[in-house]
């Protein structure tokens, strides 16, 4: 399985007054264009998705889309909020705007990461 791991996108920050939206665009278009050229089965993104608690209307258009065709037909998206995001935001925006693969995801990952825990500890305790 093609997975790709990205982060702390910071969607909506300002860099001394400017805004950035159109450079935060074309490198969520590059990350989109990487997904597709390596056929990524898989995208983790791991928390900082928006700048801020409440992004401005513009940043969620722009995450709303590209998450979007980051998604595209049949590829899985699972988001981790971080500190600067609104989990219940990042979930209704999965919810209204990508296929279930996303949604499949997240049980696929919680799944994996069960057994990568109950095998570590199957480890130790063989190991003493």
């Amino acid at each position: 399985m093609r997975i790709l791991h990205t982060s702390d996108w910071h969607i909506g920050k300002r860099l001394m007054g400017r805004e950035r939206l159109d450079e935060q665009s074309a490198a969520l278009d590059e990350i989109v264009g990487i997904c597709e050229r390596e056929e990524v089965e898989l995208v983790l993104v791991a928390g900082d998705i928006f700048d801020t608690y409440l992004p401005s209307a513009e940043a969620e258009d722009l995450f709303f889309s590209k998450i979007k065709a980051m998604a595209g037909e049949d590829r899985a998206v699972l988001l981790i909020s971080g500190n600067h995001d609104d989990g219940v935001r990042l979930s209704a925006a999965i919810l209204d705007s990508v296929p279930a693969a996303v949604a499949l995801a997240v049980v696929w990952l919680v799944l994996l990461l069960i057994a990568a825990v109950i095998q570590r500890r199957e480890t130790r305790y063989r190991n003493g």
